[in-house]
């Protein structure tokens, strides 16, 4: 962690956190795979997108809906299960269950990507 000025608080530092120091499932959206919308149930605020391709890529595309907050907790649990060892496909599905989506779909990342 380190410490940047920041406008947004009273005594112009904010800690912020190194993105390298923080585990990531994969990153490239390419290839078959599955996604959702995740939505907080409790206040009806999205969340984002989340997606996998069922080997190790799994990310969560936030919107301009998106709530700040919601993403950095989603972002938070999803790097709290990488550093556990859980597996991309396992933890999409665990989620998956837990948020009981509307919005389901499975086929290619990358259109998916170019429809975000």
């Amino acid at each position: 962690m380190t410490d940047q000025r920041s406008p947004h608080f009273e005594d112009g530092f904010a800690p912020t956190l190194d993105p390298g120091q923080l585990p990531d499932y994969g990153s490239l959206m390419a290839g078959p795979g599955r996604w959702f919308v995740m939505v907080d149930t409790t206040e009806n605020e999205l969340i984002g997108v989340l997606w996998t391709d069922d080997d190790d890529g799994l990310g969560l595309i936030a919107t301009a809906a998106s709530s700040p907050a919601h993403v950095t907790s989603a972002w938070e649990e999803i790097r709290k299960a990488r550093r556990e060892g859980v597996p991309a496909r396992r933890l999409f599905d665990e989620l998956l269950q837990g948020y009981h989506p509307d919005v389901y779909g499975e086929g290619e990342l990358s259109d998916l990507l170019a429809a975000l």
